[in-house]
């Protein structure tokens, strides 16, 4: 391959890392939608996608890396990159809404927060495994599928998930 060839097909760089982001957005929404195509109930749901979510993360780490740490501004400002975004997120964001199937319209903050919470409770999960720093403690020495059951089974035991 020559080193001109991908901006035969790109712009520029940012065109470039925003098609890859797009196709790892497009793959975690495959990815948690097959996960949790078996479950009956929203906590079973809600584990799938602490799962596939974290597991995504470890098996497609250059993925993941352009998708949320490419340090690359303009690529949030691609409108198909927010959108491939927004549609992986909804899989997590409807999976609360069945926990709190009782919040109003006006209430939508608790189906926020409790969304925000569990995504930055497994994507820090993901980050801080692939970085090396949780290695590095008594935790890292469990695989990471252990990891990732102590750490939803802790979670969804202190909380009404």
């Amino acid at each position: 391959m020559f080193p001109a060839a991908p901006y035969h097909h790109f712009k520029n760089k940012t065109g470039l890392l925003a098609a890859v982001a797009v196709m790892g957005f497009e793959m975690l929404d495959e990815t948690q939608r097959q996960a949790t195509d078996e479950c009956d109930n929203p906590g079973d749901k809600l584990r799938a996608l602490g799962k596939s979510y974290v597991m995504f993360a470890v098996n497609h780490k250059v993925y993941f890396h352009v998708m949320f740490r490419a340090n690359n501004e303009p690529l949030w400002e691609n409108t198909q990159v927010m959108k491939a975004a927004k549609r992986s997120l909804s899989h997590l964001e409807n999976t609360i809404r069945e926990l709190y199937p009782d919040t109003e319209e006006d209430n939508g903050s608790i189906v926020q927060t409790a969304t925000l919470t569990c995504w930055s409770m497994v994507h820090g999960l993901a980050s801080l495994w692939m970085d090396g720093p949780l290695r590095a403690t008594e935790s890292g020495k469990l695989e990471i599928e252990q990891l990732i059951n102590l750490v939803l089974d802790q979670s969804m035991t202190h909380r009404d998930l």
